[in-house]
């Protein structure tokens, strides 16, 4: 008899234990969490049961309906998790692995004066279709624009070829890869509105070319 009635009571403490926990307010592991672009982490909560997961921003990274994050491209997003009409959020920040570069003005269809104004590289060459800059840098070598009829259609930023490492992570911690082919890579950036083909170049090196997309509507 006393060893039902200590089971019985366990069982209704475990019951009411049980309750207390899916009533009481939604706790979260961790609010703010820091990543690299190929990092992750696992959130939970006090009740792990039945949580929906989301990300705000799914070009930083997306979370799973286990609550693991991964990370995708440097930025913030805001997870939340709900359950029963309750939420909970947290913040996650994606830093990155490189810093100091400058890319190239990519304002396409402008004119070679656009182009002088926001560079602060050393100006190298001038012709009617190219201007090409050179910089000593950590990371990069130099810049050059392309033009055709006077207006901006390409920039290619160069990069030092003992850097490659540290270049492919620079655009895959920033850019959406779209694809792949003899040796180049493709990029886009958040907008889908400029392509970057990375690739070494027989003349130039390890070159990121950036260019309008013209694929999209």
């Amino acid at each position: 008899m006393k060893n039902r009635l200590l089971t019985l009571f366990v069982t209704m403490a475990t019951l009411i234990g049980c309750g207390k926990n899916e009533d009481g307010p939604l706790t979260i592991n961790q609010t703010e969490v820091k990543l690299r672009y190929d990092g992750d982490f696992t959130f939970s909560t006090n009740n792990t049961n039945n949580v929906e997961w989301s990300s705000s921003d799914e070009f930083v990274g997306i979370i799973g309906s286990d609550g693991k994050f991964e990370a995708r491209h440097i930025g913030e997003t805001t997870i939340t998790g709900k359950i029963r009409g309750q939420s909970i959020t947290a913040k996650v920040i994606v830093e990155p692995t490189v810093i100091g570069v400058i890319e190239p003005y990519i304002q396409f269809g402008k004119r070679k004066s656009d182009v002088k104004n926001f560079e602060k590289r050393q100006l190298g060459n001038e012709a009617s279709t190219v201007l090409f800059y050179t910089e000593t840098s950590t990371y990069t070598w130099g810049a050059r624009y392309l033009f055709e009829d006077n207006l901006f259609t390409s920039a290619s930023l160069l990069w030092n070829d003992s850097r490659i490492e540290e270049g492919a992570a620079f655009y895959a911690e920033r850019y959406q890869l779209i694809g792949r082919s003899n040796n180049i890579y493709y990029y886009t950036d958040k907008t889908n509105s400029v392509v970057i083909s990375v690739t070494s170049d027989y003349s130039l090196g390890f070159t990121a070319t950036y260019s309008k997309n013209t694929t999209t509507n």
